[in-house]
């Protein structure tokens, strides 16, 4: 993906909630990319729009998000490398060794944790 400064035309058009971002990336197809420090991690948004964004992936690292989303092509149907969470699916990922679950509780799950005295 392209990297762009905060004052390019596609991230202007997200109006001034879009200013709280670490650095700005443009999809060739047009989308807004952009990078996010949340409590314990760091997330990299996929397709912002004024009240939000479609996806996004988190990292446990600035530097790797950052060389993720320079090094993504941003095409349809790929990832950026390198996510160790991706909460729309609710996969996970260890960054080392590329394994890769989803993260459920069902139902059972909980009653099997407060029957161990966990909950």
């Amino acid at each position: 993906m392209q990297r762009v400064a905060i004052d390019h035309p596609n991230v202007l058009a997200l109006g001034p909630d879009a200013t709280g971002y670490l650095a700005y990336w443009l999809r060739s197809n047009g989308e807004v990319c952009a990078l996010c420090q949340m409590l314990f991690t760091w997330s990299l948004m996929i397709d912002l729009d004024p009240v939000g964004y479609r996806e996004r992936y988190c990292y446990q690292d600035c530097v790797v998000a950052m060389l993720a989303a320079d090094f993504w092509d941003g095409a349809p149907g790929t990832e950026p490398s390198g996510w160790h969470r991706h909460p729309t699916t609710g996969r996970r990922r260890d960054p080392a060794t590329g394994v890769e679950w989803r993260a459920t509780l069902s139902h059972q799950s909980f009653k099997g944790l407060r029957g161990a005295g966990v909950l």
